[in-house]
C-alpha cells in the first residue's frame, strides 16, 4: 500500500524518473550562435534538471533530519511508529528508501528510558528485527 501512496506522490511531482535513476542531467552547455557564430552557452533544460534533483535530495536531509531526531514524547507507541513509518514513506518517495532494520534503529533511537529493557532486547539480538515485530514486543 506504500508503494502505491509513494509512486503516485512521485508521479503528481513528476519525480518518479529522478527516483529510479532514469532521468539522467543533460549537458551543462549547448552549442549555440551568437552573430552567426558557434558558442557554448547554458543549457535550460541542464537547470531545470538541476533543481529538480536539489529539491529531491533537499527533502531527503530534511526527513533524514526528522528521523533522526523523532522523539516519542506524549504519543502512544502505535502514534509514535506510525510517525516514523510515514517519515520513512518520504524517504523512499525522495529515492532513499530506508531498510527496514535502519527504520528499527531510527524508533529505538527515539524512545524514552520506559522502553529501556526492551530495546536492550531488541539491540542484543542477533538478526535484524523488522519493524512488523515491534508491536508484538511492546504487548
Amino acid at each position: 500500500m506504500w508503494k502505491a501512496q509513494v509512486l503516485a506522490a512521485a508521479r503528481g511531482s513528476h519525480l518518479v524518473r529522478h527516483l529510479i535513476g532514469a532521468m539522467f542531467a543533460p549537458a551543462k552547455e549547448i552549442e549555440g550562435k551568437i552573430n552567426d557564430k558557434p558558442v557554448q552557452v547554458s543549457n535550460p533544460a541542464y537547470e531545470e534538471w538541476y533543481a529538480t534533483d536539489q529539491q529531491t535530495r533537499a527533502r531527503a536531509v530534511n526527513t533524514r533530519l526528522a528521523l533522526a531526531t523523532a522523539q516519542r514524547g506524549n504519543q502512544t507507541i502505535v502514534e509514535y511508529v506510525g510517525k516514523l513509518r510515514t517519515l520513512s514513506d518520504e524517504m523512499a518517495s525522495a529515492g532513499r528508501p530506508l531498510e527496514d532494520e535502519e527504520l528499527v534503529e531510527y524508533i529505538i533511537t527515539g524512545l524514552n528510558h520506559d522502553f529501556d529493557p526492551i530495546v536492550f532486547i531488541l539491540v542484543e539480538r542477533v538478526e535484524p528485527v523488522p519493524v512488523s515485530d515491534l508491536r508484538r514486543a511492546w504487548n
